[in-house]
């Protein structure tokens, strides 16, 4: 451990503090030998419950997807990766200028429906990479995702609940508790690619409304989804039927790709024109007359 820890040490400088959560910390670093600019996740060993092996040596189930991702265009790229006695250390690439998709609809309020059909189709693409890939995210929100600012391209982030797809059912969930499926609720297991097109259906969702379409775990089950007027009809039946309480009535990532909303190329449509009670944009128009 000392070895590795010494090349740490010799080959990366780490800087500010960019992030700290519950199960991890991440700053700003430097690779020495070309000034590359990165990202440094530290992880205490003590949050770490999944191990597997990756080319002959045990490290986290993150890291072993990080690495299986590492040829996808969407998805962060891991540099090198660290296991030390008490934590292991992550490096990753450090996109710039980028935002993470939460903040960019918080400045935005809601995008439009063509910026949204732009971003989704990268997503969606990125997912069935995964799947390619065998990995499952497990963990798929806008605060997960990256913008860049100046491409519009999107790289998904964060694997810490990434792990390999089955086909049999998963009987744990360490994602976002408010983009769980109905399933997982009700029955405390879910099939893998169907739980994933309902938390694709709420990325839809808070893209184009600015807030969650279910906040409590009995909203969840019930999905009963009030949807903004203003959205076209294509728009909305696509909506439904990614939040199908039904996991078999949900379409899959191919079925969703050739659905008419996704496939047919639409100007972007007024703000706000219409009134309701879910839509952060219609609140905010109604509040103004």
């Amino acid at each position: 451990m000392n070895s590795q820890r010494q090349k740490f040490e010799q080959e990366y400088r780490v800087g500010k503090l960019l992030e700290k959560g519950s199960f991890g910390t991440i700053y700003w670093g430097m690779r020495v030998r070309d000034e590359l600019p990165v990202a440094v996740k530290h992880i205490p060993k003590v949050k770490i419950n999944n191990w597997v092996m990756h080319e002959g040596e045990r490290v986290p189930m993150e890291v072993c997807a990080l690495h299986k991702a590492s040829k996808i265009p969407g998805c962060i790229k891991i540099l090198d990766h660290f296991v030390f006695d008490d934590c292991c250390v992550i490096i990753m690439e450090k996109p710039d200028p980028v935002v993470d998709l939460f903040d960019y609809i918080d400045e935005q309020r809601i995008l439009n429906e063509t910026l949204a059909r732009e971003f989704f189709i990268q997503i969606l693409e990125t997912s069935l990479q995964l799947y390619d890939a065998g990995i499952i995210h497990r963990d798929i929100k806008d605060e997960n995702i990256l913008v860049d600012l100046k491409s519009h391209t999107l790289k998904v982030i964060d694997f810490r609940t990434a792990t390999f797809l089955k086909d049999d059912l998963y009987y744990e969930f360490s994602g976002t508790r408010i983009c769980a499926p109905p399933e997982w609720i009700q029955l405390g297991c879910y099939h893998g690619k169907r739980a994933a097109v309902w938390s694709l259906g709420v990325l839809l969702y808070v893209m184009l409304c600015g807030e969650w379409p279910f906040k409590k775990d009995e909203e969840i089950v019930s999905a009963d989804l009030d949807l903004c007027p203003r959205l076209t009809n294509e728009c909305r039946d696509l909506l439904k039927k990614c939040l199908s309480v039904q996991p078999a009535e949900r379409p899959t990532i191919e079925d969703i790709l050739l659905h008419p909303w996704v496939t047919e190329q639409k100007e972007p449509l007024a703000e706000g024109e219409t009134a309701c009670r879910k839509c952060i944009m219609c609140k905010r128009t109604a509040e103004m007359k």
